[in-house]
């Protein structure tokens, strides 16, 4: 399930085979696509099938970070992107940190800051694993300073660190649907 919590109140579903959802993904004739929330590895069987027959379409797996990503880390034309929780999400103990090793150089580890404590924790993290793949750091909405972010993200350079935006929250109202 989707961990946007207005999703949650939508009252019609359509269930769908393994085969319509492939249909309706290969519709827009796209070459890159991306799977992601709820967590896209509690369909994990899916994402494997759907690559078997379709090769020439680069996935990115957007992972919540509980989940072991193992099977799909290294593989030609997937990327996966994980979440770190920070402690100011409540749930940094469902991380799995075993993943973080995993990453490569084509993946993404993305952390979601609210405070300094989770900026404490993104330079523990990094530091202590040294991952290989990109390191995104992004503000939890209206929580974080954007420019106190930034000059964490310039003051730590060593790290390797960027800075990720929710971009359609600075275009568009942040409570706004379906944009």
């Amino acid at each position: 399930m989707c961990d946007t919590k207005y999703s949650h109140d939508r009252k019609v579903w359509t269930m769908m085979t393994q085969e319509d959802i492939a249909v309706q993904i290969l519709y827009f004739k796209c070459n890159k696509i991306t799977f992601t929330g709820g967590e896209p590895l509690d369909h994990a069987e899916f994402i494997t099938w759907f690559r078997s027959r379709n090769p020439h379409i680069e996935i990115n797996i957007e992972t919540n970070g509980s989940k072991d990503i193992g099977n799909f880390v290294g593989l030609n034309r997937v990327i996966v992107t994980m979440d770190y929780k920070c402690p100011s999400s409540g749930m940094t103990d469902k991380m799995n940190k075993r993943n973080i090793p995993l990453l490569t150089e084509d993946d993404v580890l993305k952390f979601v800051v609210a405070n300094n404590e989770d900026l404490d924790e993104v330079v523990r993290i990094v530091m202590e694993y040294k991952p290989s793949c990109h390191i995104y750091v992004s503000p939890v909405f209206g929580q974080m300073d954007l420019k106190k972010l930034a000059d964490f993200v310039v003051s730590h350079d060593f790290l390797k660190l960027r800075m990720g935006l929710q971009i359609h929250k600075f275009i568009w109202d942040p409570s706004a649907r379906g944009v």
